[in-house]
This record gives C-alpha cells, structure tokens and sequence, in this order.
C-alpha cells in the first residue's frame, strides 16, 4: 500500500459476538475472564449481519418496559472480527 493511501474495510461480514449478563431467557451469565485474548475459542459466539440489535433475536417477556417492545435488551455484549 502506498503511504497515505486509504482503504476501506466492511464490517458487515465476518462479525461474531456473545452475550453475557441479562439473556433473552432471563438468565444471568457471569462474564468469563480473558474474553480480550488471542486464541480465545469462538463457541458459543453468534455471527451478525450488521447493523444489529440484540433484542430483536430474544423471546417477547411481560417484565421489560414497554417502550422496549417487550424485548429484553439489557446486558453486555462481545464482539470481534477476524482480519486477514
């Protein structure tokens, strides 16, 4: 690549993420250690098409507020990407 040249990458494939916290079944999943490093294992990992919502994939709940749409939303979210 030349010096100073620009190039744009797309973020819209190739994205994986998991979920810890509030999950859309109600459930509460500790945050395993060492999420941040290489190597790390990508089961259990989803891949997204982008833009996402996380709330969209859960089940409808009565106890969410209603201005959610009755869909959970709360909690912490991963993601990576792979480059190469």
């Amino acid at each position: 690549m030349i010096a100073g040249a620009r190039w744009r990458m797309s973020f819209d494939a190739g994205l994986k993420r998991v979920r810890f916290a509030s999950v859309p079944d109600g459930t509460k999943l500790p945050e395993p250690p060492g999420l941040e490093k290489l190597g790390l294992g990508e089961d259990g990992w989803r891949e997204l098409t982008m833009p996402h919502d996380w709330g969209i994939a859960g089940p409808f709940r009565d106890d969410p507020p209603n201005q959610n749409g009755k869909l959970p939303w709360l909690g912490i979210s991963w993601c990576r990407k792979t480059f190469g």
